[in-house]
């Protein structure tokens, strides 16, 4: 019996081949969740993963209409996932961009219907999505604030704004959770939900409802892993997950250029890297154990992985991951920062209304 067999962890799982070479290998949004695990998790029971097709991600508080404002990255990465989780969603969906023509063009074949401005998208929507730039968000608070319907959830993703700052610009205030008043929630997902296997957290603010909560899940589960933290640590989170990609490509460029410096051809070097960073995550996530009783499995006395860790600690590679994080963090404070303030920032002049495309 293996590692994997005496945790209880599914065998053979899915896996997808790799256009450089025809390896195959798993992909992270496929990846079974813990059977065990030692860590205390403030969401939802976790959703059946998106990368399936399968509707159990979607819960019964978003059946209703979205509205996605910003055609950019991040929001056209949501909405794929959506519909990659249930192709009927189209009909649910509209999405916004001041380069409307230019929209129309990058949603392809998705048949889901783009508005010409912001307050059209929202009119009618259960949920709407601020995926637009921060310094543009005040201007589209301004001109959708009329017309979002009573009772909506308002989910964010603009990059280091408050659900204060939100619910100020949208009239929405203290005590206003209980009524029939417009719930909004922050979320920080990453890069990775372009192939719906991003780390995204969510923060509930004053005016913020537990049907919020219910359909912000529901709707980020279609691009991966969903955990509610205090809105006071999501600086903390984008130092760690939100950057954290970066951070996996360095460490994949180095063992690839690794791999070549010492024999293999850059192909089987990738290759092997990929796999090996992901198989490791999931050995992880499908055991619960701590990394580090991970790491002693693999270190047998006198042998290549107990010279590998030396190196490695002789280079402070921890340390240096533990220097990057609080890096990110204190400049995602840093720009955070502008927004702590009564009143949210003025519209930057000379800027439509209208949501530009978000990066």
């Amino acid at each position: 019996m293996n590692l994997l067999e005496a945790y209880g962890a599914p065998k053979g799982p899915p896996v997808a081949g790799s256009r450089a070479s025809g390896a195959q290998y798993i992909v992270p949004s496929e990846v079974a969740r813990p059977v065990t695990t030692r860590r205390k998790r403030t969401e939802a029971p976790p959703c059946a993963a998106a990368s399936t097709g399968a509707t159990a991600g979607a819960s019964r508080a978003d059946r209703g209409s979205i509205a996605v404002l910003g055609g950019g990255n991040m929001g056209l990465a949501l909405v794929r996932g959506l519909l990659a989780r249930d192709p009927k969603a189209a009909s649910r969906l509209v999405v916004s961009s001041r380069e409307a023509g230019r929209l129309r063009e990058r949603m392809g074949d998705l048949h889901v219907r783009v508005a010409e401005t912001n307050s059209e998208a929202v009119e009618g929507a259960q949920v709407v999505v601020l995926a637009v730039k921060p310094q543009i968000l005040p201007g589209v608070l301004a001109e959708v604030r009329a017309s979002i319907s009573p009772g909506a959830t308002v989910v964010s993703i603009a990059a280091g704004v408050p659900t204060s700052v939100i619910e100020e610009g949208l009239g929405t205030g203290a005590g206003v959770g209980t009524g029939a008043g417009v719930g909004v929630v922050r979320a920080m997902p990453n890069v990775a939900a372009s192939v719906r296997a991003s780390a995204t957290a969510i923060a509930r603010g004053r005016s913020t409802r537990p049907v919020d909560l219910e359909r912000a899940r529901g709707l980020l589960s279609a691009v991966g892993l969903v955990l509610e933290v205090e809105e006071e640590l999501m600086d903390a989170v984008t130092g760690l997950s939100g950057t954290g990609p970066l951070y996996l490509f360095l460490i994949l460029e180095g063992l690839s250029d690794a791999g070549v410096k010492v024999g293999l051809s850059r192909a089987v070097s990738s290759e092997l890297a990929i796999q090996t960073l992901v198989g490791a995550a999931q050995l992880v996530q499908a055991t619960g154990e701590h990394p580090a009783k991970l790491r002693d499995l693999v270190t047998s006395p006198g042998g290549t992985a107990i010279t590998a860790l030396h190196s490695l600690e002789k280079s402070g590679l921890k340390a240096m991951l533990l220097d990057a994080v609080e890096a990110a963090t204190k400049r995602s404070q840093e720009l955070g920062a502008r927004w702590k303030t009564p009143s949210a920032p003025s519209q930057v002049a000379g800027q439509s209304s209208v949501s530009r495309p978000a990066p």
